[in-house]
């Protein structure tokens, strides 16, 4: 076994070392980490435009881009941070369409969360260690845990993906000692996202591992009764999950749903919208404390800072892409598709609560845009089964011919 898993990275090697390129944005430790992310993208876009035929539905993604630009024209916006966006968007979303191109992002893809799931165990490893690298200029008071990430909220989001692969990974298994152990790693991940305090994390989750189990079984009865048997054995540890949650409690205790820590953000958000509704106010710009600012901030909503940074245009661009990637879902060829879509619902859900679908040099923004430009690139099974049928007449007359 152990062979076969490194002859299989032996295999996919660019895709791991693309893989480890992107990781790095989430993972303190290494420095200058936006230098191997553009890296990373370079390496993406040679390998893609050396093997790049077009079409590939594009389309909807060519529009997108269209409507950042003309927001960006409009409100005289112009920044690294789009340029390495836009990137993101035409590396990652086939703009640069082949087979060979496609393959390698579905690759590149499943490498990544092997690589989520690796850092996932070192951030469980770091708790139990005393290891933290929380970097508290983000919010300025308490020493929250995050592991190898900077935020308490990166750890969450790393460790939400990596629950629903730990999940993928024991429904697949057929070694009972396998799937056990399994287990157990889903509940120290549980217990890693209490800590980090992140509700929006957690319900993100349990969303996206309902989607799975739906996808998964395809038996509606079979679904309840995995989601009452997993409600049950987190009711039986909540006590152990809940040991170390004090952040969590003390959003829980202080904020009730009227006035929660959002609140103030989404009103902003949404106001920043009113006042330019058709292109927005520009990428990457908000308003904090009244004062117009360009860089990372804190959206308080991924789908409220698309409308309020880009406006409607680039929004309805968006609804096509998640229309696109998810119509047909039944019908589409992928390996592990029941995961991909578990993942897709898992960031579209944290993306209402978080703002990283345009935060560029942010690894779950890359995870986000590839994996909407496979899943809406997503070859259909009886498109496949066509070509094989029409290529098995194709060398049967070539046979006949040659006889």
């Amino acid at each position: 076994m152990f062979r076969d898993w490194i002859e299989y990275i032996r295999e996919n090697r660019f895709a791991y070392l693309l893989a480890i390129c992107f990781i790095s944005s989430v993972i303190v430790p290494i420095s200058f980490s936006q230098l191997p992310y553009v890296a990373g993208l370079g390496l993406l876009g040679f390998y893609q435009l050396n093997r790049s035929v077009g079409g590939g539905n594009a389309v909807v993604f060519v529009a997108f881009i269209v409507a950042l630009l003309i927001s960006s024209v409009v409100n005289w916006s112009f920044s690294l941070r789009l340029a390495v966006f836009v990137m993101v968007l035409i590396m990652s979303t086939g703009l640069l369409y082949s087979e060979d191109g496609y393959d390698m992002r579905v690759s590149l893809f499943s490498a990544i969360l092997d690589l989520v799931f690796l850092v996932n165990i070192a951030n469980i490893y770091a708790y139990f260690a005393g290891i933290n690298y929380y970097n508290g200029k983000f919010i300025g008071f308490k020493d929250y845990f995050s592991g190898f990430t900077p935020h308490p909220m990166w750890l969450a989001v790393v460790a939400g993906v990596a629950n629903l692969v730990n999940l993928h990974k024991m429904m697949s298994s057929e070694n009972t000692a396998r799937k056990m152990m399994l287990a157990v790693l889903i509940l120290l991940t549980l217990f890693l996202q209490f800590t980090a305090g992140s509700r929006a994390g957690l319900i993100s989750t349990a969303v996206g591992a309902m989607i799975y189990m739906k996808s998964y079984f395809q038996n509606v009865s079979k679904v309840v009764s995995g989601i009452f048997i997993g409600i049950f054995v987190i009711y039986m540890f909540l006590p152990i999950l809940m040991s170390d949650a004090s952040s969590f409690e003390e959003k829980t205790s202080t904020q009730d749903i009227d006035n929660n820590s959002r609140t103030e953000l989404w009103s902003t958000r949404w106001q920043e919208f009113k006042s330019a509704p058709l292109f927005g106010i520009g990428f990457a710009r908000g308003y904090v404390d009244g004062e117009l600012v360009e860089g990372r901030l804190e959206s308080g909503s991924g789908w409220l800072a698309v409308l309020s940074q880009t406006g409607i245009f680039a929004f309805i661009c968006i609804v096509g892409i998640l229309w696109g990637a998810l119509r047909n879902f039944g019908d589409k060829y992928l390996p592990d598709k029941e995961l991909f879509l578990g993942i897709f619902v898992f960031i579209c859900v944290h993306s209402i609560f978080e703002g990283y679908l345009y935060t560029s040099f942010y690894m779950p923004c890359l995870l986000f845009w590839l994996l909407a430009g496979i899943l809406h690139q997503a070859p259909l099974v009886d498109e496949i089964e066509f070509d094989e049928e029409s290529e098995l007449i194709a060398d049967e007359k070539i046979e006949a011919d040659i006889l």
